[in-house]
Order: structure tokens, then sequence, then C-alpha cells
């Protein structure tokens, strides 16, 4: 559907009736290229409409946050830039991270918006690098697929404990940017449930998640949103392109679609992509990703 106000989406998103003490919102902040990140008018909005509600945001990092430091290492032709940027690596330069992150909140807006609304903002990667994750064994007990054998096993051990102790008193909010993907077949569009793969802390998820020509990658998607649908039972799946869309994700043609009201919401996020997709005009049952995603979160 088409959004044209605030308040129209404040209705739309307060339809739904979520009664739960706290909200936990993920949006999409990749970097601070139009069209990549949620912006601070979007956040507030969704925001806007839990007004009794404990409000969290979570993220994680990513180093095109901090373009300086990239354009630095690629003048030193460093080969070692991959640990800057994985897990284990990345974790020796956390105060750049840290340093990026506080930039581009500034910088987007998104600071005042978190202010205003006395949001508290939990970013991942820091609670993994802090060692304050729940155990696999955990989250395995937990599990609404028990019988599902996990490609990436470590999706198990990326559930920071504040968010794991939420459990049924929370809500989590995908609030998805939609970005059509059409170089990567494997992923194609990128909506509410991809928006999970972004919870994985490494700052950047290239490798290994996109290796053997981006084949794993649905994998990794279901099984984050398996993990986060299986400690959060309620949820709500958006996609918006209000502000912007993007066409040709990651491409040098990539183009942002300004101002067109997309909005697309519900409590299946399955059905929310499909919806979203048939919109844009892809065909949802033959994408690998719904597929993959549909096969793991709803086995038969």
């Amino acid at each position: 559907m088409i959004i044209n106000s605030k308040e129209n989406f404040i209705n739309q998103v307060k339809s739904f009736n979520i009664d739960t003490e706290y909200v936990v919102v993920k949006p999409n902040w990749i970097s601070n290229t139009p069209g990549e990140f949620t912006e601070a008018e979007v956040l507030d909005w969704l925001l806007s409409a839990f007004p009794v509600h404990k409000k969290i945001v979570i993220e994680s990092y990513t180093p095109w946050r901090g373009q300086i430091y990239a354009q630095n290492a690629i003048d030193r032709q460093e080969d070692d830039d991959l640990l800057k940027v994985n897990l284990e690596g990345g974790i020796d330069y956390w105060d750049f991270y840290k340093d990026a992150d506080i930039k581009f909140l500034k910088e987007t807006g998104n600071d005042e918006v978190l202010k205003k609304h006395n949001a508290e903002y939990i970013c991942v990667t820091n609670e993994f690098w802090a060692k304050d994750c729940v155990s696999p064994e955990t989250i395995k007990g937990i599990l609404t697929n028990p019988n599902h054998e996990f490609l990436w096993s470590e999706c198990l051990s990326f559930i920071p404990r504040k968010l794991y102790e939420l459990g049924n008193k929370a809500t989590l909010v995908s609030l998805a940017k939609v970005k059509q993907e059409p170089s990567i077949p494997e992923v194609a569009v990128n909506l509410s449930l991809k928006n999970f793969f972004g919870l994985i802390p490494a700052p950047s998820r290239w490798v290994p998640y996109h290796d053997k020509g981006h084949t794993l990658i649905p994998n990794a998607i279901a099984e984050m949103c398996l993990v986060y649908t299986s400690v959060f039972k309620n949820s709500l799946w958006i996609n918006e392109g209000i502000r912007t869309s993007l066409r040709n994700y990651c491409e040098h043609s990539q183009a942002v679609d300004k101002d067109l009201g997309l909005f697309f919401a519900g409590r299946d996020g399955l059905e929310v992509d499909s919806e979203t997709c048939r919109y844009i005009g892809l065909i949802p049952e033959n994408l690998i990703q719904l597929n993959t995603i549909k096969q793991i979160l709803k086995p038969r």
C-alpha cells in the first residue's frame, strides 16, 4: 500500500494492537548512502506508534559507516583487511566501530530520534565482543524447529543476553528498507526477513556467508530468522520505501527511488515479503531466499 502521512503510518502500525511491554526494533542501517539506511523520519514515525511501550533499537556494526578508515586501508594496500571486518579481527578495531556508529547516528539524525523516544540502542556486535550472549545450548532448547540442522551453527551463539531475557515481554519489529538486488539471484531482494541477516554481529558478512557463489546465504538468512523468532514469539514485519527505496542494489547502476510511499506490514514475515515482491514485480514462489526460509521456519 501507499503511505502519504505520518498519521497514516502510525494508524497502520497501531492497528496490529501490540500489547507487549517492550518493542524491539531492527532498522536497516548499512551505510549513510541514501536508500541504504532507515531514515530518522521513518524511525520516528514507528516509535511514535508505541507511546506507552519501552523501546529498544538493535543493529550490528558495519565498516561502511567508516569510509575514511576503509579508504586508508585501501591506500596502504594492506593484505589483512579481512581481519578488521570479521568477528575475530574486528575486535581490535572496536573503538573505530564505536566512533563510526556515533558519527553515523548523528549524521543521519537517528541519535535525536532515540533520545526523543527514550529508546535504548543495543549494538549486537558490542554484546558479542563483550561475551554477553546466550549459550548455543540455551537457544537450541527453545527453537521452534528443533529438528533443523544448522549450516551456520554460529548463529546459535549470536543472541545477546539482554534480548533473550526479554522473551515474551517484547514484540520484535523488523523495519526493513526495500532494496532490489538482481545481481545476486540467491537474495534477489532485501526485505523484512533478510533484515535479520544484519544481526550477525560480524561488521562485514560478505565472507564467509557469500562464499560459493552466494549459494549459502539463504541458509544464513533463514537461520538468523529462526533463532530470533524462537526468542521472540511476538513479531511485526514491515517493508518500507516511503522516502527511499533501491533498485540494482550494490551495482554500479544502483538507483534510488524517492517518495514512493511504499508500506507493507503484517504478523507473518513470509506473507509480508511475498506481498511486497508481487507489488514490485517479483514472483515470491520463484525466489530461492523465500523458499529456503519457508523450509526452515515452516517445515512440513
